[in-house]
């Protein structure tokens, strides 16, 4: 399953500029607009890398968490168990937003 450029901007970029803020400002990290669009733009390129080129889908969530943490470890300057709690915990609340929102059959 090919991720379009639609897709891309539409869906996924937005996704991680909100998992970038609530990850970060769960932890009372604020930082500015341009920082938050660096992190979004750069997960987004490498979710893209991971799906479309090496097909690792399921591994592309773990690699997720691990790439956001070292993004906010970069660009953020953030010591590294902050910056793995921030991303775990931007990516739990992805995660209960999706299943929230999920229809169950019983």
């Amino acid at each position: 399953m090919e991720i379009s450029l639609i897709q891309s901007i539409l869906a996924i970029f937005p996704e991680f500029l909100l998992i970038g803020y609530v990850g970060l400002g769960l932890l009372s990290i604020k930082i500015r607009l341009n920082k938050y669009l660096k992190i979004a733009g750069s997960c987004t390129i490498f979710l893209i890398i991971i799906r479309n080129i090496f097909n690792l889908y399921g591994m592309h969530v773990i690699l997720g968490v691990l790439f956001l943490a070292v993004l906010f470890k970069v660009i953020v300057k953030l010591d590294w168990h902050i910056a793995i709690i921030s991303s775990l915990l931007g990516y739990i609340v992805l995660f209960l937003g999706e299943v929230a929102i999920t229809p169950h059959n019983p």
